[in-house]
């Protein structure tokens, strides 16, 4: 089991692979939220062209307050809304030497 210590924050947690919903809290306050708790979207979040399966994402610079999963619908299509207007997707390849 991993565990790391960083400022309050406990994690056993090393990666994600695409499906996974996180929720960051201040205490009870929800500051954000990755996906939709409770949802499980098969193998990836997507809304339109944007999902998030063997991707990183990256929070767009103009978004200055989290997602609090407040807009939450029904699981499938749609049930990241936020996927496509606060996060920029990026690829990474990885290269077998």
């Amino acid at each position: 089991m991993l565990l790391l210590y960083t400022g309050g924050m406990v994690s056993t947690v090393c990666n994600f692979n695409g499906d996974d919903a996180i929720v960051l809290k201040n205490g009870s306050t929800v500051l954000d939220v990755i996906g939709q708790v409770g949802c499980n979207p098969g193998s990836r979040w997507q809304l339109g062209s944007f999902l998030t399966l063997d991707k990183t994402l990256i929070r767009n610079p103009e978004v200055c307050v989290g997602y609090d999963g407040s807009i939450g619908g029904t699981c499938g299509t749609g049930s990241f809304p936020t996927l496509n207007i606060e996060w920029i997707q990026k690829i990474w390849m990885m290269f077998q030497i």
